[in-house]
């Protein structure tokens, strides 16, 4: 599922319809999928893995964009990762280029409808800003283990980062057909590659032919360090220095 904002919104950088857009376009375009299967356990999933990921929409090469995913800390008050999306397709050029989000998830955020214990946003070089996680139009992302009676069985698969065994399974939707192939040895998400295959003439946003997603795993490591490195300021216009 490709998520899209209504034309209406101010495009002014900083607007408080602008953050919640941008959350939206980096949380839901990059996983492929509305809700992400986990396989991994964020329990005993390894702190400082990394994980690379191309994202193909559709053909065209402006459409193509760059995610990491990196499990930076567990705690007792939950789980915070990054989220980094760079790339033409990442829709956030016009506010600033490569956008990294900082969040903090509940212990265990599985099939939580409001699982963001913090949020924190940086575009391009910009200072920071800590998103309020109650803010209007934020994406109701949800975390979910994958539907064991949706799965095919375990397969070898070949992809840019090398080859896995992995789990395949198949979730038929009413506008596309979503194939993941997920394996525990892939922290922090357990995903090695997503297709999302649109029904024949299945409308998506604008009322345009839906697109076929790929998200396909380019490399992983166990070295992860934050991109965030400065103090959040809060939400809301900047002030003037």
């Amino acid at each position: 599922m490709i998520a899209s904002c209504p034309r209406r919104l101010p495009p002014r950088p900083g607007g408080r319809a602008v953050w919640a857009c941008t959350l939206a376009l980096l949380l839901l375009a990059p996983a492929a999928v509305a809700d992400p299967a986990l396989l991994v356990d964020f329990k005993r999933a390894t702190v400082g893995t990394w994980a690379d990921y191309s994202v193909k929409v559709g053909t065209a090469p402006e459409q193509a964009m760059k995610t990491r995913w990196a499990f930076l800390e567990r705690n007792p008050e939950g789980n915070t990762l990054e989220l980094t999306v760079d790339g033409p397709g990442a829709a956030v050029a016009k506010v600033g280029g490569k956008v990294v989000t900082r969040m903090v998830l509940a212990p265990d955020p599985i099939g939580m409808s409001r699982p963001f214990r913090q949020l924190v946003m940086q575009v391009g070089a910009q200072e920071p800003v800590e998103i309020p996680v109650d803010l209007p139009g934020l994406p109701q992302q949800k975390f979910q283990n994958p539907d064991v009676k949706k799965r095919l069985g375990t397969e070898t698969i070949t992809v840019a980062a090398g080859t896995f065994s992995a789990a395949h399974y198949r979730d038929v939707l009413p506008d596309s057909t979503v194939d993941a192939w997920l394996s525990d040895d892939v922290h922090p998400l357990g995903v090695v590659k997503i297709v999302s295959t649109p029904r024949p003439g299945a409308a998506g946003p604008g009322g345009k032919p839906l697109p076929a997603v790929t998200m396909e795993l380019t490399a992983h490591g166990r070295d992860a360090r934050p991109s965030i490195t400065r103090p959040a300021r809060p939400f809301g216009p900047e002030k003037k220095r």
